[in-house]
């Protein structure tokens, strides 16, 4: 209520508004997206190229059992035939 007047003023949203609000909401949605697909890509192919180097052969002086076996598995899933 506006003191001065003594009346109430209410703003009612019209569909040119609700539109533009959508609209933003939208985008702000799209670039979430897509930057999460960019980011999972550029994620995806950074683990293919580091596991798709490794060679198990030289790396089992170092690297126990485990850590062999968890290599290959990661490598027969990225790799499957």
């Amino acid at each position: 209520m506006n003191p001065t007047t003594g009346l109430s003023t209410q703003h009612f949203s019209t569909t040119e508004n609700s539109r533009s609000v959508n609209a933003a909401a939208n985008k702000e949605d799209v670039v979430s997206l897509v930057s999460g697909i960019i980011i999972g890509i550029h994620l995806s192919c950074i683990a293919y190229v580091l596991v798709a180097n490794l060679e198990v052969g030289s790396l089992s002086q170092t690297l126990n059992q485990r850590q062999l076996k968890l290599i290959q598995l990661i490598k027969s899933l990225i790799f499957r035939k």
